[in-house]
């Protein structure tokens, strides 16, 4: 593959001449929605609109394009670790960014950071989800590769750690590290002596007035995998099932053993299950919403849906999962800690629409304040111009 980037280091003054930046990811946002790819999509395109050069290397895409100004370039997955590493570092000398980023820990962290060791190039490498602070952070997804061969079982179990040591020690060697939470930070920095940023996840302000749907809706979005507890927010709907609300699951199937009995559930006249879900799309649901609920077991980061909800007045009932005691201090919502509590706190909000009109309206004007991009952004472009005019 040979990259048409044409960019010019000589006489270099980073008043005049545009920096550049590689993304290098597994995913892009619109082949592959998740969290991380939304932030790396927001991110991508707020710095190309802000004059940067910007590339991003993904194997989601199969022929070089261009996305609302983020030139796209394929690589290829499927390839041994090795040999995804020589190609990510061929592309990259094309590129020649002043600048590389990378979220969430995978084969392609140590990719990055050997490429970007070798060239005296900047690495930024972004925490996606809380278990990116753990060594060994497949070990809690082994079960997703189970086998009834205790053999097999085992190669995997052998083959996840060494790519778990090597991308744990790539990511504690970047020159950057950014964490979306001060748990996040307190956690890398007992074993890290690379930069660390506390860098809040970021969204477009809502620009006008919410309009929220009656009978009020109670919205669970995500993607539905075992760990986010999809089986809850079905039990939810049961429990409340004589009450005049409305309840929407939405969210990709990642999990096909959920399939029947969410599709059972959509015969009842208070639910619905929507699964294809943009981040537009995602917006419009959650803007109807009077209450968000978030069922997941604990091994978040910091949800996109818990900013852009906040952003649209509407609280949060989380079970478990409350990033830097967020909700609870800035009363937000609510963290229930079991199903019963969570029951009480979503028909709470549901039927009391005082209470749920000041809660979403404190949420809103703190989030436009901590999460908005016109918040978030200039801090982040200001810190990868130190980095870059320092290299």
């Amino acid at each position: 593959m040979t990259i048409q980037f044409t960019r010019s280091n000589t006489g270099r003054n980073l008043t005049t001449v545009s920096q550049s930046i590689c993304f290098v990811a597994r995913h892009y946002y619109k082949k592959s929605i998740g969290g991380a790819e939304v932030q790396m999509f927001l991110l991508a395109t707020q710095l190309a609109s802000s004059g940067w050069h910007v590339t991003y290397l993904t194997p989601d895409i199969k022929s070089a394009q261009v996305d609302q100004g983020v030139k796209l370039y394929p690589i290829r997955s499927s390839l041994v670790d090795a040999t995804v590493e020589k190609e990510i570092s061929t592309s990259l000398s094309e590129i020649n960014p002043d600048i590389i980023y990378q979220r969430g820990r995978s084969t392609f962290t140590k990719a990055c950071y050997h490429y970007c060791s070798k060239n005296n190039i900047p690495l930024v490498f972004a925490l996606s989800m809380d278990i990116d602070c753990r060594v060994f952070r497949n070990s809690l997804r082994l079960k997703e590769y189970g086998s009834r061969n205790p053999v097999r079982w085992l190669w995997t179990a052998l083959r996840l750690g060494a790519q778990d040591l090597s991308s744990y020690r790539a990511m504690k060697s970047a020159d950057l590290i950014c964490c979306q939470t001060n748990y996040q930070k307190r956690k890398i920095e007992k074993s890290s002596t690379a930069h660390l940023a506390v860098i809040r996840n970021m969204h477009p302000k809502h620009q006008s007035k919410v309009t929220k749907s009656n009978p009020p809706v109670i919205l669970w979005l995500a993607s539905i995998k075992k760990w986010k507890q999809p089986e809850l927010f079905l039990e939810l709907a049961k429990q409340l099932a004589d009450r005049p609300y409305q309840f929407v699951l939405a969210g990709k199937m990642a999990d096909e053993h959920y399939r029947q009995e969410i599709m059972d559930m959509t015969k009842q006249p208070n639910f619905s299950y929507i699964e294809d879900v943009d981040l537009e799309a995602s917006n419009e649901l959650i803007e109807k919403a009077s209450v968000f609920v978030n069922s997941s077991i604990g091994n978040e980061g910091f949800p996109n849906t818990f900013i852009q909800s906040w952003l649209r007045e509407v609280p949060t009932v989380s079970l478990l999962f409350d990033p830097d005691n967020l909700i609870a201090d800035e009363q937000l919502g609510f963290v229930s800690g079991t199903v019963g509590q969570l029951c009480k706190d979503v028909d709470l909000l549901a039927s009391d629409e005082r209470v749920c009109q000041e809660i979403g309206s404190r949420a809103r004007h703190y989030a436009e304040k901590t999460f908005s991009t016109d918040h978030v952004f200039p801090k982040v472009e200001a810190l990868f111009e130190i980095m870059i005019s320092g290299k």
